[in-house]
């Protein structure tokens, strides 16, 4: 174990370097590593475009550094800024990405609290707004679609 400065200026990036030393010889590395602050970049690509109160929509997202490196299992807790309620949890799971689903309601504003790595800041969602179409395409169980695999596309429309 070691401990990390309290303060870390620059873009984030830190040196990581070993010495192992058997037997008279000594060998070393040194690695650049990501470190991430409390603030990192989180893309938000909801299915269709855009988020539609009322219909429940799947949002994909891409979690990287200030130095565009992908954060790897990130951990974060959807939730509604105004009432506090945790709607679903969150993971990148290869190379920063992910993907969640929920219905946006009319009004409200929704944020990742991340959890993993902590201190982050939380960071909001863009905002679901108006009436219009919604697009959710479901092959089955699988957010991975094989060439062969049957896609099915409901286009959806909320109206008042």
């Amino acid at each position: 174990h070691f401990r990390m400065p309290s303060s870390i200026q620059g873009k984030g990036e830190g040196s990581l370097s070993v010495s192992v030393a058997d037997t008279g010889v000594v060998e070393g590395a040194a690695k650049t590593i990501p470190v991430v602050l409390r603030h990192i970049d989180i893309y938000f690509f909801p299915e269709g475009g855009v988020l539609v109160p009322g219909l429940e929509g799947r949002v994909y997202f891409q979690a990287r550094t200030s130095t565009g490196e992908p954060i790897d299992g990130l951990q974060a807790d959807l939730r509604c800024i105004s009432s506090g309620e945790v709607l679903e949890h969150v993971s990148s799971v290869h190379e920063g990405r992910g993907v969640f689903s929920f219905v946006p309601q009319e009004g409200k504003q929704y944020e990742l609290q991340i959890l993993k790595p902590a201190g982050v800041r939380p960071v909001p969602l863009p905002t679901a707004e108006g009436q219009g179409p919604g697009v959710c395409m479901r092959a089955g169980n699988f957010t991975v679609i094989d060439a062969e695999q049957p896609v099915s596309v409901n286009l959806l429309w909320n109206e008042p």
